[in-house]
């Protein structure tokens, strides 16, 4: 998915621009609503923005794109950068994809994680359109925070967030005695999406 912002160099263009598909015209309307409902929600003009939708993540990304979209109008509507709050949106849309992923009942979810592990270090790029998703937004992460220290969160508690996400799965038939009292604080303190959500509070102007 490749998601471009307002240049006053771009010339005013329809927001949707899409490659000749074969795609049923039900499911090219669904993917124009789904991009309206996001600039709209973003509070971004259709004819000031130009959205280049990957068809083959709209399975995958419809589901969740409303979790993000909701997690910025409740938690963070007060951010007046528009590429931020896209970023956030984003961010959060495959957050909420990944923690359903990351379930000790999902058998693939140690796969995953090693996937995304390889993906963010440059190794390989997985088949998962959203993984490759993830992965980009790491990439975007110093453009949208300027400041090293907060994009520099951004992604390492990104990448803790699927260490824990890993541990969670390997340790899930570890019996542990009475006296580890503090394994599950540790466990909930590895991931870093906390840490994550508190970098995304402040506008990228005064981090």
């Amino acid at each position: 998915m490749s998601t471009r912002f307002p240049s006053s160099k771009t010339p005013k263009r329809d927001f949707i621009e899409m490659a000749s598909t074969t795609l049923p015209t039900n499911v090219i309307r669904e993917i124009g609503e789904s991009a309206r409902l996001l600039l709209d929600r973003c509070s971004v003009e259709n004819a000031d923005a130009a959205l280049i939708v990957d068809t083959e993540t709209l399975e995958l990304f419809t589901p969740y794109i409303n979790h993000g979209i909701d997690t910025v109008t409740i938690g963070y509507n007060y951010i007046q950068d528009i590429k931020c709050r896209i970023y956030i949106v984003l961010y959060m849309a495959c957050f909420f994809y990944f923690d359903d992923k990351f379930t000790p009942e999902y058998t693939a979810s140690d796969h995953v994680t090693q996937d995304l592990f390889a993906c963010v270090i440059g190794k390989s790029s997985p088949a998962d359109p959203l993984q490759r998703l993830f992965c980009y937004l790491m990439t975007e992460a110093p453009i949208c925070f300027p400041n090293h220290p907060a994009s520099n969160i951004v992604i390492t508690g990104t990448l803790n967030l699927v260490t824990s996400a890993s541990l969670d799965y390997r340790t899930q038939d570890m019996k542990m005695p009475a006296s580890a009292k503090r394994y599950t604080m540790f466990t909930r303190s590895i991931s870093g999406v906390a840490d994550v959500m508190g970098v995304f509070i402040f506008p990228a102007s005064v981090r």
